[in-house]
């Protein structure tokens, strides 16, 4: 069978949440259909992304998404009340390249915006991951928001969002989520839609993330404890976390009689992480591999006050076998089987002692790592998630060829 496979980026390198899910998938997903990649580029290598995709014996159809097209876009997407941060990736090049392309049998959407790349009208039939249910991500941030003029944008992205959500819905055979929560959300907003919603959670490349290994120590000879926060820079609730941590979760510790450092690990950070750094905290951006911080860090702190989904910074950091403390919105999305390898504080003296008390109890530490490393191996691994992508893949095309007349042809773009 072939398969257009979209995503709303190219899903290389996979060093960050929305690509690694999505390369994972794909790399599957090759091993069982003549698959097609298609997605805008917007940063990185293209030549090598596409090398990589091409290696796993996938054709790539791909466009630059430059500042200009993407500022283009937004005044659209403004101008025309539709949903910024999905049309933004609907790129005309890659809609028109998969009109001449052969047929498919079928299209997985790795989100929804993923989704807005295929040609409309078509009846090819869709299998969308939509992961978590990105309009109430944008429901807290308006909520979360002091600014009049900045809650009334979100609260209108979320409205348009939530309307693009329930569209793709309907259109789509099967809708996947990472989290039991974020399917349970989207059931309760969408019951009509509520039987086509599964859940495939995310997981972990356990032999990559492997405490086993030895590293080199990135920050040269240990003096004092080190706290360590990862994530992408430029996404605000990462921002409002290392922010969170620095100026607030840190002095607690520091007034309490720990030397503990705060190193802050993740790509394009903003000039308000950037100002962080000085004194005790550290600001890294990008480095080639978040493993070797992980293998030297004395506990992690995920204090994400918006959280959607399964968080990928906990994955790795519990098959790493570190010691966490995370948000209640950051845990909520693990399996509950999971949540016993970390500590959940719900506020920032609740994270201040909770760190305090694994930065001064070393044995105690290294307890609830060793228990992190061995849930994440019985729970967390990509051959359970992938099983479960199977079965509803299965499910889907056994409902397909029992819905149609034989023989059926596959399905063709339309012509204009």
């Amino acid at each position: 069978m072939r398969l257009l496979f979209l995503a709303h980026r190219l899903p290389w390198p996979p060093d960050k949440g929305e690509r690694i899910r999505a390369f994972h998938f794909l790399r599957h997903l090759a091993t069982r259909f003549a698959v097609t990649v298609t997605a805008p580029c917007d940063e990185g290598d293209v030549a090598a992304a596409r090398a990589a995709l091409e290696d796993l014996g996938c054709r790539v159809v791909t466009a630059r998404l430059g500042t200009l097209r993407r500022t283009l876009r937004i005044a659209r997407a403004l101008a025309g009340g539709e949903p910024v941060s999905l049309r933004v990736f609907r790129d005309p090049h890659i809609t028109r390249a998969l009109r001449r392309a052969d047929r498919f049998d079928l299209a997985f959407a790795v989100s929804t915006a993923a989704a807005e790349l295929l040609p409309a009208p078509t009846r090819l039939p869709l299998v969308l991951d939509m992961v978590d249910v990105d309009s109430a991500k944008w429901e807290e941030l308006a909520a979360r928001s002091r600014d009049p003029l900045r809650r009334a944008v979100l609260r209108r992205e979320a409205e348009l969002v939530r309307a693009a959500e329930r569209e793709w819905a309907r259109r789509a055979r099967r809708v996947l989520f990472a989290a039991e929560r974020e399917r349970d959300l989207f059931a309760a907003r969408e019951p009509d839609l509520a039987a086509r919603a599964r859940t495939v959670s995310n997981g972990v490349d356990l032999a990559h993330f492997d405490p086993a290994h030895p590293r080199p120590d990135p920050c040269g000879p240990r003096t004092v404890p080190r706290l360590l926060f990862v994530g992408r820079m430029d996404y605000p609730p990462n921002v409002e976390a290392a922010v969170r941590l620095a100026r607030s979760i840190l002095p607690r510790l520091l007034a309490a009689g720990s030397e503990v450092e705060l190193h802050i690990v993740g790509a394009a950070p903003t000039l308000a992480v950037r100002r962080l750094a000085g004194g005790r905290v550290r600001v890294w951006g990008r480095v080639a591999d978040t493993r070797p911080f992980l293998a030297h860090a004395d506990a992690v702190a995920v204090p994400l006050a918006v959280a959607r989904g399964i968080q990928n910074k906990l994955l790795e950091a519990m098959a790493m076998g570190r010691p966490v403390v995370a948000s209640p919105q950051a845990a909520e999305g693990l399996p509950p089987a999971v949540r016993a390898g970390l500590r959940v504080a719900e506020d920032d003296d609740g994270f201040a002692a909770a760190l305090l008390r694994l930065l001064t109890h070393p044995e105690e530490a290294r307890s609830l790592g060793l228990r992190a490393r061995a849930l994440a191996k019985a729970h967390l691994g990509w051959e359970r998630a992938l099983s479960r992508l199977d079965a509803v893949l299965d499910e889907a095309l056994a409902e397909l060829r029992s819905a149609a007349p034989p023989p059926t042809p596959a399905a063709r773009w339309p012509a204009r």
